[in-house]
């Protein structure tokens, strides 16, 4: 039975997040596997390299109000257009710690710009729960989309990871035009 005639809408901003993001981490891991091998050890690097990127986006967005996020949408599409054309071959010809430190660079700013945006858009999330459903639906999405480097190539990601963000930046504008709402049962 119906108790509550309030509604839950879908947040598209989150899931599209979830998306942009899971392409963009594929991408680094695999990028980074290709430069210095896929071991264990990398990966392990690699998803370290990861956290490390959200959880210090998270820390300056709780330290620094940025006011529009116009800046970081800047950031990451520069950051994945970058990447795109730079191949990671271009790379292995570099020392260890030169190549540790540009590549990790390369991988890490775009998720740090991502994880800006997803700290920055979370403060105002009044339905929690739903917002994060929606991002790890996006993810899972992104998930699958990441087979389309099966055909493309994995450099093609950043194509994917940035038509949206691009869509997501449309939408942060429009909040309403990607909610589909549904009634709340109890």
């Amino acid at each position: 039975k119906m108790l509550a005639s309030s509604s839950t809408a879908f947040n598209g901003y989150f899931f599209l997040l979830g998306v942009g993001f899971m392409l963009i981490e594929v991408k680094s891991i695999s990028d980074l596997s290709l430069l210095f091998g896929s071991t264990w050890l990398v990966n392990s690097v690699v998803i370290t390299a990861v956290l490390v990127m959200i959880l210090l986006a998270n820390a300056l967005v709780m330290r620094f109000k940025w006011g529009s996020p116009n800046w970081a949408y800047a950031g990451l599409a520069s950051c994945l257009i970058f990447s795109y054309w730079l191949r990671p071959d271009v790379l292995s010809g570099l020392g260890f710690l030169s190549k540790t430190i540009i590549g990790g660079t390369i991988a890490g700013l775009p998720l740090f710009f991502a994880g800006i945006l997803f700290a920055s858009a979370f403060q105002s999330v009044r339905d929690i729960p739903a917002a994060f459903g929606a991002n790890l639906l996006g993810a899972l999405v992104g998930g699958i989309l990441e087979n389309t480097s099966m055909i493309y190539g994995v450099a093609f990601l950043n194509l994917i990871a940035l038509g949206t963000y691009l869509l997501a930046m449309l939408v942060s504008y429009r909040p309403g035009w990607f909610a589909i709402r549904r009634p709340v049962r109890s």
